[in-house]
């Protein structure tokens, strides 16, 4: 019959005190009191039947038995803890922790991402949503997905998604109001807005509107809650193109005067230098790249469904509107 082992705690109590030659220093590294961790070799003992440990004057020496345990014991528990680190590797390499804008991923990551794992099976992806920054050193991300000007000294970012606004409603709210004939005639209409990023100013400037900012009748802090009260008829919302092109092929919503406001932000992938060339990276840009060319198409179908409209006929290609100001 096998000889049973002893308990592996008692084992890796052992292992550090024969390595530091000291109780103390073992209690401290296992962070477990001096006492238990005597407890612990004083059981082993017991178990083997033989003393591992001696002192000789204050020191702490190992016994002949105990030199025998510990060369048995270390290469045991460092064959053990390669093991693991190999099966971290192996995860490491198949997950993908994604952070991403919650509106962004509402809206658009995540109604695509079936067709990302239709793709690469072998990627675990876990999709984190946040407003806040990234700190790579310290978050457990791989990836960010952010709106801002792609300034990011020291991390790798790339452009994935430009972005333009406009406004948009739900069918039934235009059909509650008189057709538009000039821009000017959407101020009598109920607004609403975005909390952190109002520009229903900047767009009626652009439409030749120098009014003062209008007063919303309700403002969301997330773009998505935006987006769905404009889809419920609450009122008309300044959005971003990409987060409701599919709402609008739909015909959940549909734009009004289609003058579009053209900013220096955008969507930016972002992640630390030294992983932006692993593949599950690589492979995850190479699908965001071909799923924007789905958005950016679908985007030109909507312009050329608005240029149909006689109110949009004359109001010209959009401008752009320099705006250092984004955020990551």
């Amino acid at each position: 019959m096998q000889r049973r082992l002893p308990p592996p705690h008692t084992l890796r109590a052992f292992e550090s005190a024969a390595e530091h030659l000291s109780f103390t220093k073992a209690a401290r590294e296992l962070h477990l009191t001096q006492s238990a961790v005597s407890q612990q070799i004083r059981h082993l003992e017991n178990e083997l039947g033989c003393p591992l440990f001696r002192r000789v004057g204050r020191a702490l020496v190992l016994t002949q038995a105990g030199q025998i345990l510990y060369a048995g014991v270390g290469r045991a528990l460092r064959i053990l803890r390669d093991t693991v680190d190999r099966l971290d590797g192996a995860r490491s390499s198949t997950r993908l922790i994604v952070s991403v804008l919650p509106s962004f991923g509402t809206k658009w990551l995540v109604p695509r991402l079936h067709r990302f794992l239709q793709r690469e099976p072998n990627v675990h992806i876990t999709v984190v949503p946040s407003t806040e920054l990234v700190d790579f050193a310290k978050d457990d991300v791989d990836v960010a997905l952010r709106w801002g000007n792609g300034h990011h000294p020291g991390i790798y970012s790339k452009l994935v998604l430009s972005e333009s606004e406009f406004p948009v409603c739900a069918p039934d709210l235009m059909q509650r109001h008189d057709p538009l004939s000039a821009p000017s005639e959407l101020l009598s209409w109920p607004l609403l807005a975005d909390a952190t990023h109002d520009m229903w100013g900047a767009w009626l400037a652009l439409v030749g509107l120098e009014v003062p900012p209008p007063v919303p009748i309700a403002s969301y802090d997330d773009a998505s809650d935006l987006i769905q009260a404009a889809i419920s008829g609450q009122g008309v919302a300044l959005v971003r193109s990409a987060l409701v092109a599919e709402d609008l092929l739909a015909g959940r919503l549909v734009t009004l005067v289609h003058r579009e406001l053209v900013t220096e932000r955008a969507y930016y992938l972002v992640c630390p230098l030294a992983t932006a060339q692993s593949s599950r990276i690589l492979a995850f840009e190479r699908w965001l790249a071909k799923e924007c060319a789905l958005t950016a198409r679908s985007l030109e179908k909507i312009r050329a469904m608005a240029k149909q409209a006689p109110s949009d006929a004359s109001l010209g290609p959009p401008p752009r509107l320099s705006d250092a100001s984004g955020r990551c």
